[in-house]
């Protein structure tokens, strides 16, 4: 629930140089609690693949209840990379039965 210090904490992880996926990834979840979606969305590419971040970014936003947003992510996810078809399609389900 220390959502500010968790922030600060991972971004000096990243200027230390310990910067891998999982630092941006936990970054962007701590970002998305305190419903900095943009700031989020910039530390999952950060982390990975752009679709990766729009479904990351989506989970994120479903998790606050913000469903019409949440199914614009996984949708934008589904269209950069047919891998998140089948994960897109199942939180995009889950936008539907929240």
């Amino acid at each position: 629930g220390q959502y500010e210090d968790a922030v600060d904490s991972f971004n000096q992880a990243i200027i230390l140089k310990y910067i891998n996926k999982k630092v941006y990834n936990n970054l962007g979840r701590a970002l998305v609690k305190l419903e900095r979606y943009d700031k989020a969305f910039e530390a999952f590419k950060k982390g990975g693949l752009e679709a990766v971040a729009y479904n990351n970014l989506g989970v994120g936003y479903l998790n606050t209840g913000k469903k019409d947003k949440a199914a614009q992510c996984f949708k934008k996810a589904i269209e950069l990379s047919s891998q998140f078809y089948v994960l897109a399609n199942e939180n995009l389900k889950k936008c539907r039965l929240k």
